[in-house]
């Protein structure tokens, strides 16, 4: 008494019968009942990448089936097309994408999620020290922004104590 639809590519109508047999001079009879049967979108599966990124940068958004839509749970930012983009944090920040099959018909809809993390932004380094000459033997203080980077010869020589050249 259970009926097990076929797969099928479309909305598709099933008429199923029910029949009581003949029962000596009584003729069979028959009741007839017609549905449709609709066609999963299947089950969402977000295939995103759990890897963090910084908050300067977007993330590629992945799925499947085809044919979902991408929404953003918890974290914040905006979504275009398959592309995440974060929003400026202050600390780094879990983020929630969902990505979502839509309901057909009978079938119900199917959401999957992804968490990853936006790393908040140091900032860009800005060495902002004198381009002026020095004298061998003297010392130039550096500069530099923002604060809590670390300074390194690239060429050259010399040494560098703190935010001392010398």
């Amino acid at each position: 008494s259970t009926y097990t639809p076929a797969n099928v590519a479309s909305n598709t109508s099933v008429t199923i019968r029910y029949t009581i047999p003949a029962s000596g001079a009584c003729p069979a009879t028959t009741s007839n009942r017609t549905f449709t049967v609709n066609p999963s979108l299947g089950t969402a599966s977000n295939t995103t990448s759990t890897a963090s990124i910084c908050e300067t940068s977007t993330k590629a958004l992945s799925g499947t089936p085809g044919g979902g839509t991408w929404s953003i749970v918890s974290g914040g930012g905006s979504i275009s097309g398959t592309t995440y983009t974060p929003p400026n944090v202050a600390s780094n920040t879990n983020v929630t994408v969902r990505y979502t099959i839509p309901a057909n018909g009978a079938c119900p809809s199917s959401n999957s999620n992804r968490t990853f993390t936006v790393n908040s932004s140091p900032g860009v380094a800005s060495n902002t020290t004198s381009t002026a000459s020095i004298c061998e033997g003297s010392t130039k203080t550096l500069t530099g922004s923002p604060g809590g980077g670390s300074w390194s010869i690239v060429s050259g020589g010399g040494s560098i104590s703190g935010n001392t050249y010398t």
